[in-house]
């Protein structure tokens, strides 16, 4: 064991500690005479046993014979000293060099130009030399390239621990020699001759990475970066930094080619192409840098010379985006991968995989046809790998790779084969990189079926698609296998075409019109749920229902409205859609002729104040914001987004209620599975609501629409209504009457076969016959589809217009086409003309009603055909599409923010997109869907959101996740908005109220308190005092709770910062009120001060229509009507508010804790423990902490009054556990011991509550009844007689004067005789003191209330 001091070879002193690699260990290190530095290596001990010590000795001795007998003097080399042996081991000495390691600066980006050119050119001279000498290195990567202080000008090369000579052969078979991610394509090779181009290529690697900043070949396990190496092209260095010199970028290419034979063959060479670099770069003049400067160099210390030798380099100069759509489309790509899977032998030992047998490499090596764009790749003891690429017919390339492995997997027994395959441009490489990701992973993943049954060839998703029925393929747990090839028979196609009849839908048009009418009649409101695949004929049976209906009931109202996948994240997306298309209105007409559209619709059944209430807010839902100014309830629902929700609800069913009452009203839903959450909410609530009503739902949506939409409709009485498969004769009747009686029995047959009962799918066939297209039939929709687009009757100009269509969704516009298909210029062709051939050819349809005013309206015959279009585009005509579809989209007056989010975020342009994700969140939060919500948040902050946005996202998802009791994630969402929001601004207020809330909800004492100060010095914005005043609400709140005193400073904070918003604003009168009223309860005991001022926030909270807070408030006045002991009113006040309030909510706890109460306080405590564990319960369900730790207090006192001590011990005892706050737990736990006759214990518990009133003036606050009682009552166990009798005669007095302010008189009675506390003191007064008072019974049990 080797240890500073040591001596090594009688010169060189160790020193320091050493550096410990995979094959060395160096040791810092000086020479005993010259006291010069030098680095000591020795050979470091086999870690895992795959290399044998003996081989690793071998290498040693070959580096040392290198550096110390062919390259000993190069400049750029490390440096050869000394050498020996040492206790029969070999040791080298070389110069020590400081300064960094080339891996560590490339940790913090890419490299100037000019210094890539300069390292580039002292290592290719460094390997130029060692070439000369007949050596390659074979390691080059950046760790083994040095830069002496930190100057690349100064590079050295390390590390010939690997390197080979002229002759030698190191390499044992099987095994893997040099860095993967930077070794070259023949070093994988095992047989392959490895000379000077493999260092050519491993240095290519190098500069590529200096370059971009990233590696040429990265990501996944090390199998799957070889893959790369072998078989994925890397971009152009260029094309990722478009001001690298093309010649350097060309250069780097070379380097990195995968034959070695186009590579430059010696080190030599390429230090000749970067010296005329070189050259030419010093005489450029610098770059102009008109943009911000980034720095890529930050030093490693303020002293470091890296900050001196490298200098920031600009970002890279925009490029300019094209003018117009090009006619490249993505061709269809296919990987064939197999890989050997070792035996448990082969697991175990040390030895390299032994791989497939050379024979059966070469047998599925003959199987490859060159010819059809198919390559061969062998990665040994590794995988086989084929690509497959080619334009046509994509269900014949997806069998050509089908039979490719099937054979492989006959070929190769018990090896896993897989295909993967992707859309791709035809001249871009990035995809292969991740197609072998893609295979490899499927090649890699664990069986999911437990084992059962054979699984030869793994397939993704998309080859899924394209293989037809001639193959068997089988699903589970969402993975597919290929089994086997079916034989399949074809038929020759006749050509004649006709229009298919309306057949085979009897009897499901007959379930739907039933079920449709009887709702219609008024008996039952309904929703008739329409399953059906993609072309069963949903929208075909409406059609059909429609018009069969309008025949019968001339006065029926229809609204339809459609779900789109680019609006599926947009509130009231579909519902929108219905009253747009109801009233009339097009997009990017003036707002005024639409809102009066609007009016008009509304008007038509409702009158006065309620057709402008309901029009303002069923404005909101179709994008159309009415002037808010006098209109007190639009005002304050445009400042809380669960107040909007509400209102909008109540105007949609008002509005609903009054078309009724005139006629009645169907609802039709198209394409529901891309419906959105708040539309939805909206009709599910009308289902419910408007029970008399002659109201029905029809939606139309795919059988998974369940899948995609969890918990659609839940509890209401739905009836779904199937499209199964049309029977073989109605799908022959289709056919015939399309091509005629004289169709031949064969293709008849086929086509019938082959549509498998879908209607969609019958006339596709029938078009594949009728245009022509010559072959066999198509066998796959997806073939037929991609064959449709392919036909000859379609230019390419034609199939252009398409795929700029389909950039839109499932329907675009004329106008929004032409700067798409055209850019700026001139047309070369009419774009009209255009539309019309593919409406001709049945792949567009015009519309009737068009969103946008005056633009023809062109929808997909069928969302297929828009997937497939769609899925032609090329990366960037994606880009550049959705870029001058959103330009349009504004232009022409859209006003969904999240159509407009998604269309900006798939061109790239992340701000503007980030700009409506935050208008679509809000929306979203508006309309009460609340997932949708977060999503668009996470989407906008995914998109880069910073500053002020990224606050509101931040604020916009604490608010949900608080609506979703969701406490923990609420919290974590606030802590991110304090991190980008102002303090003061409305983003940072609404981010502490929902923190504070959620601390509290979770019982995090510590994290309350810190934002409780936050809350203390925010100094709100005008937009703020809002969000603050809920804050302030429910900070007060907890504080009376846990320390009343503390809550003082909060309340007057409360009054500074609302007092001005609460004279205009009733929503901030209405929680500064409800605050006050707490206070007055629990502070000053004046339930009736309380009385009036929750009252006067009841009417707050009406005035402006607030449906989420309002039954807060009202079970509050039920409180407050308790505590005076009218326990009648309270209940129909607690009633008030708790009706329609679902289980669960914060409203229905809070309210059931009251009622838990009032059963306590008319002495039945068996129903009020019940009741306060049952709220136990559903509070810690919720996350409520704060209600869950009240109604164990309220439970302990119920299981007290029974004499059940025990179980009321076991109720508190996770309160003492987790230190709830002291207040009302002192209370109890006094009851506790009075009942325990532990007086002495009672009366200090009550003296610590007590001394957590607040102070005003010299007085402190009046102590609650409950706690006085037990004063008294310890007193009296204790015999301490005048003292309690003092303690009554001041309680009677008090008692009386807080009566007399009641100005109630039959309140002012049962404050006196009902309230429990009350009673039993003035019966004790009666019973220990003189005079005559009332009392009551004085063997009622103590009960003691606690802060509410």
């Amino acid at each position: 064991m080797r240890k500073p001091g040591d001596v090594i070879g009688g010169r060189f002193v160790l020193d320091g500690r050493p550096i410990i690699g995979g094959m060395g260990i160096v040791w810092p290190a000086y020479e005993k005479d010259t006291r010069a530095r030098v680095a000591i290596k020795f050979v470091a001990e086999p870690r895992d046993g795959s290399t044998p010590k003996e081989s690793m000795i071998r290498r040693f001795r070959r580096e040392i014979e290198i550096l110390s007998r062919h390259l000993r003097n190069h400049p750029h080399i490390v440096r050869y000293v000394d050498h020996g042996m040492i206790e029969s081991e070999p040791w080298l000495a070389t110069e020590w060099l400081d300064g960094r390691g080339l891996d560590d600066v490339l940790k913090n980006g890419p490299l100037r130009i000019d210094d890539t050119i300069k390292l580039g050119l002292r290592v290719a001279q460094a390997l130029g030399a060692a070439h000369t000498a007949d050596v390659v290195h074979r390691d080059i990567k950046p760790s083994n390239l040095y830069l002496v202080a930190s100057d690349v000008e100064r590079v050295k090369v390390l590390d010939f621990g690997i390197a080979l000579l002229a002759g030698g052969h190191m390499t044992s078979t099987g095994v893997v020699i040099g860095t993967v991610g930077y070794m070259a394509p023949e070093q994988i090779d095992y047989g392959g001759n490895v000379g000077a181009a493999a260092d050519m290529f491993c240095l290519g690697a190098v500069l590529f990475e200096c370059l971009t900043g990233r590696r040429a070949f990265e990501g996944g396990p090390q199998h799957v970066v070889l893959a790369k190496i072998v078989m994925a092209e890397v971009p152009r260095v260029a094309e990722i930094r478009p001001e690298v010199p093309y010649a350097l970028s060309e250069l780097v290419a070379r380097m990195l080619s995968k034959d070695p034979s186009q590579r430059p063959q010696t080190g030599t060479a390429v230090a000749n192409t970067l010296e005329g670099l070189a050259k030419k770069a010093s005489t450029r003049p610098p770059e102009r840098r008109s943009s911000p400067v980034i720095t890529t160099y930050p030093p490693a210390s303020p002293n470091d010379p890296w900050a001196r030798k490298l200098t920031p380099i600009p970002p890279p100069p925009a490029v300019p985006g094209s003018e117009r759509m090009s006619p490249q489309e993505k061709q269809l790509l296919f990987v064939v991968a197999a890989k050997p899977v070792p035996d448990v032998d082969e697991l175990l030992s040390d030895k390299p995989p032994r791989g497939m047998p050379p024979e059966v490499v070469a047998a599925i090596r003959a199987e490859v046809d060159p010819k059809k764009n198919e390559q061969f790749h062998e990665l040994p003891g590794v995988a086989l790998l084929i690509k497959i690429q080619g334009r046509g017919n994509p269900t014949e390339i997806a069998g050509r790779a089908a039979r490719l492995a099937l054979e492989i997997a006959g070929l190769a027994k018990g090896s896993r084969v897989a295909i993967f395959a992707a859309y791709a441009e035809a001249n871009d490489k990035a995809p292969v990189g991740k197609m072998l990701d893609g295979v490899f992973h499927l090649l890699d993943m664990p069986t999911l079926d437990g084992g059962k049954g054979p699984r030869p060839v793994r397939i993704n998703d998309v080859a899924c698609a394209f293989l037809d029925a001639r193959f068997e393929v089988a699903s589970y747990l969402g993975e597919f296998w290929l089994r086997g090839e079916r034989e399949a028979t074809r038929a020759v196609r006749t050509l004649l075409g006709k229009p298919s009849p309306y057949v085979g839908r009897d009897e499901e048009l007959g379930t739907v019109r039933k079920y449709v009418e009887q709702a219609l009649q008024g008996k039952k409101p309904r929703a008739v749920l329409v399953l059906g695949e993609p072309g069963a004929g949903k929208s075909r049976l409406r059609f059909e229902l429609v018009e069969r209906l309008a025949i019968e009931k001339p006065i029926l109202s229809v609204v339809l409205g459609r779900g789109d996948p680019l609006r599926a994240g947009s509130a009231f997306s579909i519902v929108g859609s219905a009253l747009r298309s109801a009233a009339g209105i097009s997009a990017g007409e003036p707002v005024d002729a639409s809102q009066e559209k609007l009016r008009a619709l509304v008007g038509t059944y409702l009158a006065g104040s309620e057709k402008r209430r309901v029009t303002e807010f069923l404005g909101e839902v179709v994008g159309l914001q009415f002037p808010d100014e006098g209109r007190t309830e639009l005002r304050a629902a445009r400042s809380d987004a669960a107040l909007m929700a509400d209102h909008i609800k109540e105007a949609f069913f008002d509005f609903v209620r009054a078309l009724t009452e005139t006629t009645p009203f169907l609802l039709v839903l198209e394409e529901l599975e891309w419906s959105d959450a708040a539309s939805l909410k909206l009709v599910d609530a009308a289902l419910d609501a408007l029970r008399d009503r002659r109201f029905a739902v029809l939606a139309l949506a795919r059988p998974d629409v369940r899948e995609r939409l969890p918990g659609l409709w839940e509890g209401r009485e739905v009836q779904d209504v199937r499209l199964h498969p049309l029977d073989k004769d109605d799908a022959e009747r289709i056919v015939r009457s399309a091509l005629g009686p004289q169709t031949p029995r064969a293709v008849v047959d086929h086509i019938v076969e082959l549509g498998a009962g879908n209607a969609f799918y019958l006339e596709e066939l029938i078009r594949a016959v009728n245009e022509g297209r010559g072959g066999a039939l198509p066998e796959t929709v997806r073939g037929m589809v991609d064959a449709r687009i392919d036909s000859k009757s379609l230019d390419d100009e034609a199939r252009r217009v398409l795929r700029a269509a389909s950039i839109f969704g499932e329907a675009a516009w004329e106008g929004a086409l032409r700067p798409i298909v055209f850019g700026h210029g001139e047309p070369t062709v009419s774009l009209g003309k255009t539309l019309d051939r593919l409406c001709d050819c049945e792949l567009l349809t015009r519309r009737r009603q068009s969103r946008f005013a005056g633009e023809t309206e062109y929808a997909f015959r069928h969302p297929l055909l828009r997937e497939a279009a769609y899925g032609r585009l090329t990366d960037d005509d994606r880009q550049f599409g959705h870029r001058r579809a959103a330009e349009w989209l504004l232009s022409a007056g859209e006003n969904d923010p999240s159509v407009l989010a998604l269309h900006f975020e798939r061109a790239g342009d992340g701000p503007r997109a980030v700009e409506f994700c935050v208008r679509a969140a809000e929306q979203a939060l508006s309309g009460g869907a609340l997932e949708a919500a977060i999503e668009l948040a996470k989407r906008g902050l995914d998109l880069g959101a910073d500053g002020e946005a990224a606050a509101e996202l931040w604020a916009i998802a604490t608010d949900a996740q608080t609506w979703r009791s969701s406490h923990a994630r609420a919290y974590e969402a606030a802590r991110c908005a304090f991190i980008y929001a102002t303090p003061g601004s409305r983003h940072h207020a609404r981010a502490l109220g929902g923190a504070i809330r959620s601390a509290l909800a979770q019982g995090d004492a510590r994290g309350a308190a810190e934002l409780f100060q936050k809350l203390l010095h925010e100094r709100p914005s005008p937009d703020a005092v809002l969000a603050l005043s809920w804050a302030f609400s429910a900070t007060i709140d907890s504080l009376l709770d846990h320390e009343p005193a503390s809550a003082l400073p909060y309340l007057e904070r409360m009054r500074q910062v609302t007092a001005a918003a609460a004279e205009r604003e009733p929503v901030v009168a209405a929680w500064t009120l409800h605050t006050h009223a707490h206070w007055a309860r629990a502070v000053e005991q004046d339930p009736w001060a309380a009385l009036g001022l929750d009252r006067e926030s009841v009417l707050r909270f009406n005035a402006i229509g607030d449906r989420r807070y309002l039954p807060y408030a009202r079970v509050h006045v039920g409180l407050d009507l308790l505590l005076l002991g009218a326990h009648e009113l309270a209940d129909k006040a607690l009633q008030e508010g708790l009706d329609q309030e679902p289980e669960g909510s914060l409203t229905s706890i809070v309210g059931s804790t009251f009622e838990a109460l009032r059963s306590l306080e008319r002495g039945a405590f068996i129903p009020a423990r019940e009741m306060a564990e049952d709220v136990v319960k559903l509070a810690a369900s919720r996350g409520e902490r704060l209600a869950e730790r009240r109604a164990r207090l309220l439970a302990a006192r119920a299981s007290i009054a029974l004499g059940e001590l025990d179980k009321a011990d076991r109720m508190l005892g996770p309160l003492r556990a987790a230190g709830a706050p002291p207040g009302a737990l002192y209370s109890v736990r006094a009851a506790f011991f009075l009942a325990s006759k532990e007086p002495d214990k009672t009366l200090t518990l009550v003296d610590r509550a007590l001394a957590l009133r607040p102070v005003r003036g010299a007085h402190p606050a009046p102590a609650p009844p409950e706690i006085t009682l037990l004063r008294v009552e310890a007193l009296l166990q204790l015999g301490a007689h005048h003292e309690a009798q003092a303690t009554l005669a001041a309680t009677r007095a008090d008692i009386y004067k807080r009566a007399a302010t009641i100005l109630d008189d039959e309140l002012r009675q049962s404050f006196l005789e009902r309230r429990a506390a009350n009673a039993r003191l003035l019966g004790l007064c009666k019973e220990w003191l003189a005079g005559d008072d009332p009392g009551d019974d004085p063997g009622r049990r103590l009960i003691i209330r606690p802060t509410p």
